[in-house]
């Protein structure tokens, strides 16, 4: 009886159908791509993390649907894979336009449940200034960033990241204008934008 290889199916008949799908699997798997203007480039369905990416294309998605948002409560970054609101919270003081103090600001991610889940924090610095782009309109996010998110305001958010020389300040960063700066006190008023995944509340 002659043994079965894939090289030589007409032997295995029997096999042939499974084979010839597996290498079809395999085949498409490792040619998946994702189309724009000028090109292709490779794209996952899973979020493989890596700080040393620079997507260009692709590198925002809206994930983290709900029965009233069926699009996505949320956007994943696939270039630091954190996942963030895909509307930033503006429901803090009235009298400061729904900014937050930071002991408030942390308190509410604490506490949120966005896309059905709880497990959110307010970013560090440096997770938060991945967020930044100070070649576009403000608020200075990505423009594919702004084309599925609402509620990003041109202004100031809180980190999570104490500040090392004053005890009382913390860094944030100014989407209106890119300046990242711990020089303000913890009882201003600031947004806050919640993440989930990542390092952890405090870069220090």
């Amino acid at each position: 009886m002659k043994k079965c290889a894939i090289y030589n199916l007409a032997h295995c008949s029997f096999l042939n159908t499974v084979a010839v799908a597996t290498i079809v699997t395999v085949f498409l798997a490792g040619q998946a791509t994702d189309t724009y203007a000028g090109g292709k480039h490779r794209s996952s369905s899973t979020c493989e993390g890596a700080w040393s990416k620079q997507l260009t294309y692709h590198r925002f998605k809206l994930v983290m649907p709900t029965a009233e948002n069926p699009r996505g409560e949320a956007v994943l970054d696939k270039e630091t894979c954190l996942v963030w609101e895909q509307s930033p919270d503006l429901t803090g003081d009235e009298e400061e336009g729904g900014e937050r103090l930071w002991t408030d600001a942390l308190e509410h991610c604490f506490e949120a449940k966005v896309g059905g889940r709880y497990g959110w924090r307010m970013p560090t610095i440096e997770e938060l200034t991945t967020l930044l782009d100070d070649t576009v309109a403000p608020p200075l996010i990505p423009d594919a960033l702004k084309a599925i998110t609402s509620d990003v305001q041109a202004s100031g958010y809180w980190s999570s990241t104490s500040s090392i020389s004053d005890p009382d300040g913390v860094w944030h960063v100014r989407f209106q204008d890119a300046i990242i700066s711990d020089s303000r006190p913890k009882d201003g008023f600031k947004y806050v934008w919640c993440v989930r995944g990542g390092q952890g509340h405090d870069a220090y």
